[in-house]
């Protein structure tokens, strides 16, 4: 009885064995639409914007074709179709020139047209340093990389660099958001 396929029940269904019983009902529902505008786009716009829209219900579900269409000389764009539940909405604006994100959280309920802006802000270099205590007994290069910590949509690679001999590191264009950071090649013992 559920109406949100994050809602129903899962059935399990072993080798070999029939299920019965199982019936399906399909409702009726009303799709909303999605309008806005992107703000804090660079005062030399030529680049490429491209929208994400991702369910927070269903993660990795990617709803971006959903009727989707864009205007890039206001900045404008639509989803049309798009089913109720809670989305995330991910603009990033690549140029030649910094990168720049945004995101919003959103709630569509049926039926509805909603209007949204996404602000956008460029991306950051991020310094910092890494330091070994104790005496590890072999030295292998270190890397640093950050991976998304949050359900936004991922547009490239993760950042990730190299750390210097003297433990110093600057991780190039992060955009905004949530990130998780971890270090790879770490020493025997260490955590």
């Amino acid at each position: 009885g559920a109406d949100r396929l994050d809602k129903a029940a899962p059935v399990v269904v072993r080798p070999g064995q029939e299920v019965r019983g199982i019936d399906f009902r399909l409702q009726f529902a009303k799709n909303s639409s999605l309008r806005g505008r992107v703000t804090g786009l660079p005062n030399d716009d030529r680049g490429n914007l491209i929208l994400f829209l991702a369910s927070r219900d269903l993660p990795g579900q990617d709803n971006s074709p959903l009727g989707y269409s864009q205007d890039p000389q206001n900045h404008t764009f639509e989803f049309k179709n798009v089913p109720s539940g809670s989305y995330t909405l991910t603009a990033r604006f690549e140029s030649a020139g910094p990168q720049y994100s945004g995101a919003v959280p959103l709630d569509v309920n049926g039926g509805e047209t909603l209007e949204t802006t996404i602000p956008l802000s460029p991306a950051i270099d991020l310094p910092g340093s890494l330091r070994i205590e104790g005496e590890p007994a072999e030295k292998r290069p270190a890397q640093v990389r950050l991976t998304p910590g949050d359900q936004q949509g991922l547009f490239s690679s993760p950042p990730a660099v190299d750390v210097a001999p003297d433990g110093k590191f600057v991780l190039k264009g992060v955009l905004p958001g949530v990130w998780d950071i971890s270090v790879t090649q770490i020493p025997k013992g260490g955590y």
